[in-house]
């Protein structure tokens, strides 16, 4: 049997879920971060302060709120879409990803050097940092990153979620 704590965290993560679906769908088809940048002052200040309500909610544990803001998140959400849309404000191109990294730099990755300007073209003032496949595939070959490579050979589909390289050769010696 669930209890009543249990339940609230599920349907708040539920909810959570759902607003996060709808986030990452958008950033997916226009970037991260770049939506926001391609509607007015005034829509952008309103998506912000209902996202800031949204947060909140969510700090506060307050149910009843985070019912209401994740729905008006999600709607915040497909109201920037339609209008970026209908300010003929270009989507994404299919060959630049992005991702965020964990300092919070905008990483946008494309299949060669010809792509990098469409990187760049939809960047719309924000400082994205573009790499080319063969960029990345001339750095996991080079120490120290040939490690990783070693590991996930030994473990196929392992994936990497942190990598600290500690050289023993500068510890101070334990006896």
């Amino acid at each position: 049997m669930t209890d009543a704590k249990e339940l609230k965290r599920i349907r708040i993560q539920a909810v959570a879920n759902g607003v996060d679906e709808v986030a990452v769908a958008m950033e997916r088809k226009w970037g991260v971060d770049r939506l926001r940048r391609t509607v007015s002052d005034d829509l952008r200040e309103r998506f912000h302060r209902q996202a800031r309500k949204w947060n909140e909610a969510l700090f506060n544990y307050d149910l009843p709120e985070i019912y209401k803001h994740g729905t008006a998140m999600r709607k915040g959400w497909q109201m920037l879409y339609r209008v970026a849309e209908q300010a003929g404000a270009g989507a994404l191109k299919p060959h630049v990803w992005e991702a965020v990294s964990p300092s919070g730099k905008v990483i946008a990755l494309v299949p060669d050097e010809a792509h990098g300007p469409a990187a760049a073209e939809t960047s719309n003032g924000r400082w994205v940092e573009v790499w080319t496949i063969q960029e990345i595939a001339r750095l996991i070959e080079q120490e120290p990153w040939s490690v990783v490579g070693k590991v996930k050979e030994a473990f196929p589909g392992a994936i990497v979620t942190d990598f600290r390289q500690k050289d023993l050769l500068d510890d101070e010696i334990p006896f």
